[in-house]
């Protein structure tokens, strides 16, 4: 049986602490708040922060409460300890980290409830909170703030308002502010005129910052004339499973690097000191990049590149994967065991071929014989339950081996099994991407990835999800995929309103469907922008569920194409109320809520509502345009190879949001029409949907999706056999994608990794919607969503 790791532990822990009559108290989700008869007073102020240990929480939580209380203050707790362990891992954003409690004092009190803060907590500990500074000694901090909401020229705001009435945003950062109008008594003045006990002098040179979290940062630097990496840790903070802090993670690492000093592949170790209250690990710099970086610059998702260099690439990847197991073994053989074995954690350099295995901070030490627990683990490389410490280490360089040829493994988050399916089907297939599966470089890379398999061969691993050993045809996944029920999303409900409203029985009633009309109409003539307009959940999408739904009325027909060629007018006079133009997007977001490009957010979706209704002048005006418009928001990768949806430092090539849209729109639509220049454009959309695989296998942002766009391109193009071709990629991918439920049904993996998906957006739905479209040989999968909802 397993050990319950500490913070289990925490799970029914709440927080709470008794009022005096006439206080109020709220609670929800984050916080307890308490507010004495008068409230909260100032709208802006000096808060006081508190930060504790886990260990100290509850007595920290009384001694701050009964002082608070006997000043009449405003203040508020985390509701649990299991909010309190998130605001102190690893993984909570830095400006908002180590908040325990807050205080709210008028500026006449701060003085005295300073003083009985420092006398009661000072031998308390807790961790620096960064967006404030401390007081004194003990884990007391303040920052100039806003209190609450407050009401300014008829709106509610949580900016300052400086003394001449003037909004000023209230910055959060990890940077200690304060206004120079801000009010301060004359012990704060003294206070903010003395230098920050954090300006210490550093034995290294830091010449740049790598990364920052919660943790500490890491840091390239030099020391002593060498050029070396440098880790930080912060006692008190980056809690992990185990409750252990940054610095102690750091301690476990210094041991054992040097323990491992002289193993090939591993960076030695230099010196470990501790300035103010963190830790700094100098080790050495190895070379490379990581695994992750090296199989992107690899392009092995771009089939014109696999097909041309994939031999070259698996020999690499052999090399890569036998040097690793060599250095684990040889860690091993020293009694330790690396237990985060991952590709973020492989160093590849491309010139020597070096590779590095690196980030130790949850090694252990021990023999074989005893079993632990992984605290940390990527996604898909990590294991369940206690095990040989050796264990997780083969399992996770088996993992890597996997990713290097398919890099997707979130299959073994629901199927830990997963990788000997994968080797079990290749076998079967006998070859993959033109090579041999069962002899030659491929063939030998799969028996080394069998040979791993006998490092975990004792595992008994069970799951509700299992996979097939069959050989999957486009009549087995077929029947395999036509007996469930398919749901539109795995994490919202379906859309009342846009393209998937087709699935709603109430649509289909006609004077239902008439009101939904006159609704369209009425935003239209009122210009209500702040609506939805887009095809996924908007009146774009109501307006084409409507068309196929009703699609043998004529009424229907005739009201909804009145309405369409108002809704061009409108979108010719203010397309950029509709969607952002141009390279304007920063947001590196996958939720449905903050997407605005490609089929179902952008300009591309009204382009496909307005190809309904081309014999209207006006509306194929708007279509043109509104192709126009989508590709504004287009650029070409670093190499000049695909043209895709640029998205802040990301580009984007799925059906939902990018490139493989357009091979859904444009086959409907006449040359005459398309914009000028964009018959250049094809070939590089083209290209961005020719793809080997994909992070997931759905259809809105994934392989099914990509495939789908791709041969209504490829048709366009006047390439050969455009929806059989991509039949096959579809079923060939399925060696890695498929995974099978408890209930022998086909599913796939969705985006959350969390359970099998049957949805059309992510999970299986898609991907019998992208299959039985190209078997009418056409893009168009709107007609079969019809069928789908009759179920």
């Amino acid at each position: 049986m397993s050990h319950i790791l500490p913070v289990a532990s925490l799970a029914d822990q709440k927080f709470s602490v008794s009022i005096p009559d006439g206080w109020e108290s709220a609670r929800d989700e984050e916080w307890c708040c308490y507010l004495p008869a008068h409230g909260i007073e100032e709208r802006q102020g000096w808060k006081i922060h508190i930060s504790a240990t886990i260990e100290q929480a509850h007595e920290t939580l009384e001694q701050v409460a009964q002082i608070a209380i006997e000043h009449g203050l405003p203040f508020k707790h985390l509701s649990t300890a299991e909010r309190f362990f998130w605001r102190n891992s690893k993984l909570c954003a830095r400006e908002h980290a180590g908040k325990f409690i807050a205080l709210y004092p008028p500026l006449d009190k701060l003085d005295y409830v300073l003083e009985d803060l420092e006398k009661s907590l000072k031998s308390s500990e807790g961790p620096y909170i960064l967006s404030d500074r401390r007081w004194s000694k003990a884990p007391v901090y303040l920052r100039f703030g806003v209190f609450q909401p407050h009401v300014l020229d008829g709106r509610v705001t949580t900016s300052f308002v400086d003394p001449a009435g003037n909004e000023v945003p209230d910055l959060r950062s990890v940077r200690f502010n304060v206004p120079k109008w801000a009010p301060a008594t004359a012990k704060i003045s003294k206070w903010l005129q003395q230098s920050d006990s954090r300006e210490q002098e550093l034995p290294f040179v830091v010449s740049k910052a790598i990364q920052f979290s919660n943790a500490g940062g890491v840091y390239q630097g030099n020391y002593k004339g060498s050029s070396v990496l440098i880790k930080e840790g912060r006692k008190h903070a980056g809690l992990d499973p185990m409750l252990q802090d940054a610095a102690a993670r750091l301690a476990v690492e210094h041991r054992a690097l040097s323990a491992l000093d002289s193993v090939r592949g591993i960076p030695s170790p230099y010196a470990q000191y501790c300035v103010w209250e963190h830790v700094f690990l100098l080790q050495e710099k190895a070379p490379g990049v990581s695994l992750h970086q090296w199989v992107q610059s690899q392009k092995i998702f771009d089939r014109m590149w696999a097909n041309q260099n994939f031999e070259r690439y698996i020999e690499s990847s052999f090399n890569i994967l036998r040097s690793l197991y060599s250095t684990i073994k040889a860690m091993h053989e020293r009694g330790w065991s690396h237990m985060d074995v991952h590709p973020a954690n492989v160093l590849v350099d491309k010139e020597t071929w070096t590779v590095t295995l690196i980030d130790f901070e949850n090694a252990v030490e021990g023999k074989n014989e005893s079993k632990v627990q992984q605290l940390m683990a990527a996604p898909g490389f990590g294991l369940e339950g206690e095990h040989n410490p050796q264990v997780f280490d083969f399992h996770g360089l088996r993992q890597i081996g996997i990713f290097l040829l398919f890099p997707s493994v979130a299959e073994s988050l629901l199927n830990p099994n997963h990788a000997d399916t994968i080797i079990q089907r290749l076998r079967m297939r006998e070859s993959y991407l033109g090579l041999s599966s069962r002899s030659g470089i491929l063939g030998t890379y799969i028996d080394f990835l069998e040979e791993l398999g006998q490092e975990t061969r004792h595992l008994c691993l069970s799951s509700d999800v299992t996979g097939s050993q069959e050989i999957y045809t486009y009549e087995t996944v077929i029947s395999l995929l036509e007996q469930n029920d398919f749901p539109v999303h795995d994490r919202a409900p379906c859309p009342t309103e846009g393209i998937f409203s087709a699935q709603n029985d109430e649509i289909r009633d006609e004077g239902q469907a008439l009101k939904r009309i006159e609704a369209v109409s009425a935003a239209i003539q009122t210009r209500s922008f702040n609506q939805r307009w887009r095809v996924y959940d908007g009146m774009a999408g109501t307006l084409l569920a409507l068309l196929q739904t009703h699609c043998h009325s004529r009424t229907i027909r005739q009201r909804v194409d009145q309405t369409i060629e108002d809704f061009a007018a409108l979108y010719l006079e203010t397309p950029e109320q509709f969607a952002p133009l141009g390279m304007t997007r920063s947001t590196l977001s996958n939720s449905v809520e903050h997407q605005d490009s490609g089929l179902f957010y952008g300009h591309l979706g009204y382009a496909w509502l307005f190809s309904r209704c081309l014999n209207e002048p006006l509306v194929a005006q708007a279509c043109t345009k509104a192709l126009e418009n989508e590709l504004t928001s287009y650029r070409l990768d670093s190499e000049g190879l695909t043209l895709q949806l640029s998205q802040g430092k990301r580009l984007l090539p799925y059906l939902s949001t990018g490139s493989a849209g357009f091979g859904i729109v444009l086959p409907h639509i006449p040359r005459e029409i398309l914009p000028e220049g964009l018959d250049k454009a094809l070939p590089l959309l083209y290209r961005a949907c020719d793809s080997t695989g994909s992070a997931f296998a759905g259809l809105m942002n994934g392989y099914a999706g990509l495939q789908l766009g791709r041969a209504g391109l490829a048709h366009l193009l006047d390439y050969d056999k455009p929806y059989q071709r991509s039949i096959d990629n579809i079923i060939d991918s399925l060696i890695f994608y498929g995974i099978h439920t408890s209930q022998s049904r086909l599913a796939l993996v969705g985006e959350a990794s969390t359970s099998p998906s049957l949805s059309i957006a992510e999970g299986a739905g898609g991907l019998l919607i992208a299959l039985k479209t190209l078997q009418q040989q056409g893009t168009d999968f709107f007609w079969i969503l019809n069928t789908f909802s009759n179920r």
